[in-house]
């Protein structure tokens, strides 16, 4: 069994409905408090600094409290004070699904014990590449470090699973396609469902109001995250000293040819394309 999130577990089980997973994971992005917030919300951060330190985590692989520390925005205590802060308010998927009465604290521990039974031994985020794209470098960053972008820009884990040669066919409605030109060119896709395209947009403008969200900032926020990603692996070989370029996305599009990878998160799913053609 591929490895999945606990709420994809429970649906996939019988154990609740999509729409039941997905009332548990709106209270769960309610009540789940981000540390900008709870810094702005403590007094220590004000909302521009917030922003400035979000836009800044774009460019480095770094969590938003050290970044505010080195950009001498927030005390190692305050940082401290605010992960402590969060993880007291953090509301667990199991949790939410028995406040909303969609399972009981038995039926809910019962599921957690066949739900860690299927993990095991299914840690797919050190699965080895294909072979055809072991000597790649810019391949094998990018497979490590798009969850971690992610993650960084939406607040949303990723898990991505091994590659599988992809034929040029996805029916994800969200896609973009960039270049990276150069010494050992290579060109990514990046395909969404609705709902990860909704995350990347919100994360990209750096904001929660979903009114502000229409079909084009999905469809551009794909494609702006696309770059991003191209752009950090340019700069991961760039620092050995091979000549790299990254190339403008595409919207609407993705590789003909190369290799796919599975990503799963909690609300719904993507994929990354990698193709040396």
């Amino acid at each position: 069994m591929s490895q999945l999130f606990f709420g994809q577990f429970l649906v996939d089980e019988g154990a609740i409905d999509d729409d039941a997973l997905q009332s548990a994971l709106e209270l769960v992005d309610e009540v789940n408090a981000r540390v900008g917030e709870l810094g702005v919300e403590r007094g220590y951060l004000t909302p521009a600094q917030v922003e400035l330190v979000q836009v800044q985590q774009r460019q480095v692989d770094c969590r938003f409290v050290d970044l505010a520390v080195q950009l001498e925005l927030l005390s190692i205590g305050q940082a401290d004070d605010l992960l402590a802060e969060q993880r007291r308010r953090h509301k667990p998927l199991g949790e939410a699904l028995v406040e909303l009465e969609l399972l009981n604290a038995a039926e809910l521990d019962a599921w957690l014990d066949r739900y860690h039974l299927t993990q095991l031994d299914l840690d797919v985020s050190h699965f080895e590449l294909p072979l055809e794209l072991m000597e790649d470098d810019i391949a094998s960053y990018l497979v490590g470090y798009l969850p971690k972008l992610f993650l960084r820009m939406t607040q949303v884990p990723m898990k991505l699973q091994p590659g599988r040669p992809f034929t040029g066919r996805s029916n994800l409605p969200y896609r973009a396609e960039v270049k990276i030109q150069g010494d050992s060119p290579v060109t990514i896709g990046i395909a969404a469902c609705p709902e990860l395209a909704r995350r990347l947009a919100l994360g990209l403008q750096a904001r929660d109001d979903v009114q502000d969200i229409n079909e084009a900032s999905l469809r551009d926020g794909v494609r702006e995250f696309a770059e991003i990603l191209a752009e950090a692996g340019r700069r991961s070989v760039a620092n050995d000293g091979l000549l790299a370029l990254v190339a403008g996305g595409s919207l609407d599009a993705l590789p003909k040819s190369g290799f796919w990878f599975p990503a799963t998160t909690p609300f719904g799913r993507g994929i990354l394309v990698i193709s040396q053609e």
